[in-house]
């Protein structure tokens, strides 16, 4: 029995395919509300401002100092902290988090943040369209 519950929690932590089978319609449903809410507008806002800055705030007239560039990045991270204290409530909803809802939540951001930045930066980027 001892060896079992070992084995069990062996699998748990390091096979990914195991993983795959606790995902459920209501854990990618949970992720699409994540996307849709206001929390996660506020971390790609969060996160553009925080690019925006470390890239080509040097070329701008009035830069960011770096004590506000620090807030905004302790800013990013509360806002991930409590994104992630809302979805890890048990084990395996951890483990849902850490290997299906973080990656996804990482990617709409990249998604989201490239939008933004081809929208308001035509010229800089050198982007035509839209």
């Amino acid at each position: 029995m001892i060896n079992q519950n070992k084995n069990r929690d062996y699998i748990l932590q390091n096979n990914y395919h195991f993983l795959k089978s606790l995902l459920d319609e209501k854990n990618i449903n949970n992720v699409f509300n994540e996307i849709e809410s206001e929390r996660f507008a506020k971390l790609i806002g969060l996160c553009c401002h925080f690019c925006y800055w470390c890239i080509f705030g040097k070329y701008n007239s009035s830069p960011l100092d770096d004590y506000h560039l620090k807030q905004l990045f302790i800013s990013m991270l509360q806002t991930v902290s409590a994104l992630e204290r809302a979805e890890t409530e048990s084990i395996k909803s951890k483990q849902i988090f850490i290997n299906f809802t973080m990656p996804m939540l990482v990617l709409a951001i990249r998604i989201e943040t490239d939008i933004v930045f081809k929208r308001n930066y035509k010229v800089l980027l050198g982007s035509s369209s839209e």
